[in-house]
């Protein structure tokens, strides 16, 4: 992996997918047998609906070749943009945007810039997303499966499993039966792409829960994986954010 598409997947993965694990003080007795239907209604009601959308957090990735941590800021106004920043000991180390046409990522630390048609990620990361699909996950949100897509489900002890197919990927969710929170899911395509997310600590947010502990295994066939674990400290909804944006001139362009 060059060093850019390194640099701009870990951008884009700190809030790919969610999921999270119930408190163990929840689980006590044997399981309640659960419906396929009490656990498609229940993952249909856990994204959050939003406006503007802002988080922040630490993270920490490691890989067979680099290692980090930093803070990361993400900013989204839905269906128009998308704004992110990382900082490791307050000093800035990158900066992007991304609309529906286009992703731009700055590199502070080695003076270099990113700037792409959109559909350069599809052939980089083999995730045939649109920018609907993209700020959905950014925002910590999940693909919801219709009825019609579910493959399979099967309830073993606690773990609610429910497997679905759409646009060309095979989802697998698993829940926990005590309060049907989603607490893992493997996202995969026919290519040998796949995103394996386990999280925890979710918190009272509005009329929902969400997890505030993230981790993420994402790996393509032939190469080794790596891992992005994030804590977030802030959320906000519908608070309206600067996005301050520019392309220094004196840096390099890169390709990914």
């Amino acid at each position: 992996m060059t060093r850019s598409i390194y640099f701009l997947t870990m951008s884009l993965l700190f809030v790919l997918v969610t999921g999270c694990k119930t408190a163990k003080k929840l689980e006590q007795g044997p399981p309640p047998a659960r419906s396929q239907k009490e656990v498609l209604d229940a993952l249909l009601k856990r994204n959050v609906d939003f406006t503007w959308f802002a988080a922040k957090g630490d993270a920490d990735f490691d890989s067979e070749t680099m290692a980090g941590s930093g803070t990361i800021t993400l900013r989204i106004k839905k269906d128009s943009l998308i704004w992110m920043q990382g900082k490791k000991f307050g000093i800035e180390g990158f900066r992007g945007i991304i609309n529906k046409d286009s992703v731009y990522m700055v590199n502070r630390l080695e003076k270099y810039f990113i700037g792409e048609d959109i559909k350069s990620l599809h052939s980089s990361f083999g995730l045939d997303l649109d920018f609907q699909d993209l700020q959905q996950l950014l925002a910590g949100n999940v693909f919801l499966p219709s009825t019609e897509e579910v493959t399979s489900y099967v309830q073993e002890g606690k773990d609610c499993k429910l497997s679905s197919t759409s646009a060309g990927y095979n989802i697998t969710y698993t829940c926990s039966a005590y309060d049907l929170q989603l607490y893992d899911m493997i996202v995969s395509d026919n290519r040998g792409h796949k995103i394996n997310v386990s999280l925890s600590d979710y918190r009272k947010f509005g009329k929902i829960k969400v997890p505030y502990v993230r981790n993420f295994t994402f790996q393509s066939m032939g190469d080794s994986p790596y891992f992005l674990n994030v804590k977030v400290e802030e959320l906000e909804v519908n608070e309206e954010k600067q996005m301050p944006f520019t392309l220094p001139t004196h840096y390099k362009k890169m390709r990914i």
